[in-house]
């Protein structure tokens, strides 16, 4: 139920409405399906944002638990408002195809330009046929959340933790077009 409730979250957060909710839910397997309906560059090709340059699609490489993510991660300059400037992910629970959730903390960009510390749980989902992959944060105390759409990640081989992610925050149009609609990467501090 609480699952359901983060999926109606990350639909909700986007600015597209009830047009994304079918989305949402859409399989991400063949390509990555953004609120409008394009699609990101079929398999084999290059990632079309150079902001996640080095990171492969989840098109391309799909990806099926979060096992790995508990860390810290930071994000470069410029950061857009409700980016994660730095993040601890602390991973509680994941299994391949479902839901993944756990605590996270860390600084945000706020409105204003400055920084904000913001903590909760969050809930991520990885790419399955029910859904495309995606990471919800509850804030504590106030009953907010922010969602991004996972449009990929690097784990590394050696360890099995994942090192970058390439996130797109779900409350813009798809697809990605200039500043600050455009994906950011976060990558770990810590090993």
């Amino acid at each position: 139920m609480r699952h359901a409730l983060l999926l109606s979250a990350l639909a909700a957060a986007c600015s597209c409405g009830a047009a994304h909710a079918a989305d949402v839910s859409t399989p991400a397997l063949t390509g990555l399906t953004g609120p409008a309906g394009a699609e990101a560059p079929v398999p084999g090709t290059a990632a079309p944002w150079p902001e996640c340059a080095g990171i492969p699609l989840a098109s391309d490489m799909p990806f099926y638990d979060y096992e790995g993510l508990s860390g810290s991660y930071g994000s470069r300059m410029p950061f857009a408002e409700g980016q994660p400037i730095t993040v601890t992910f602390a991973l509680l629970h994941s299994q391949p195809y479902a839901w993944s959730d756990g605590n996270y903390s860390g600084l945000f960009m706020a409105a204003n330009g400055t920084m904000r510390w913001r903590y909760g749980k969050f809930a991520a989902v990885p790419v399955n046929p029910a859904a495309s992959p995606g990471i919800v944060l509850q804030t504590d105390p106030l009953p907010s959340s922010a969602a991004f759409m996972v449009l990929g990640l690097l784990k590394s081989s050696g360890t099995g933790h994942i090192t970058a992610l390439c996130l797109y925050d779900a409350r813009h149009p798809w697809p990605p077009t200039v500043f600050p609609q455009r994906p950011f990467t976060l990558r770990r501090l810590s090993p």
